[in-house]
């Protein structure tokens, strides 16, 4: 296994454990931000869910990232970083948040 490839399972594994830990409405709105973000998180198989496991988000994001030149890698890999801690820190009260809670009552 290559340096690269290394690093590539790192980093699926670094966002999908900061993801995990998100609540779950804050998980759920991220996850169908990267899966729109993305066709290959999409991926042609099972797509990507709040019931999909932490191995299959952590597979369809490092069959992904291999896909990518490494410039396109670290953009990328900052930019759903970034991502998780906006849903992470989003206050309660924005629209993105109000709209999910009007979907469960």
């Amino acid at each position: 296994m290559s340096d690269l490839q290394i690093l590539i399972r790192q980093m699926a594994a670094d966002i999908t454990a900061k993801a995990c830990v998100l609540e779950q409405v804050r998980l759920e709105r991220f996850m169908e931000w990267l899966v729109s973000h993305s066709s290959k998180v999409r991926g042609n198989g099972e797509p990507l869910t709040l019931m999909s496991s932490r191995e299959q988000m952590q597979l369809k994001l490092n069959a992904w990232f291999q896909s990518l030149p490494v410039s396109g890698l670290l953009w990328e890999y900052r930019l759903i970083l970034d991502e998780i801690v906006w849903w992470r820190d989003v206050d309660p009260s924005h629209p993105a948040l109000r709209s999910a809670e009007k979907v469960k009552e």
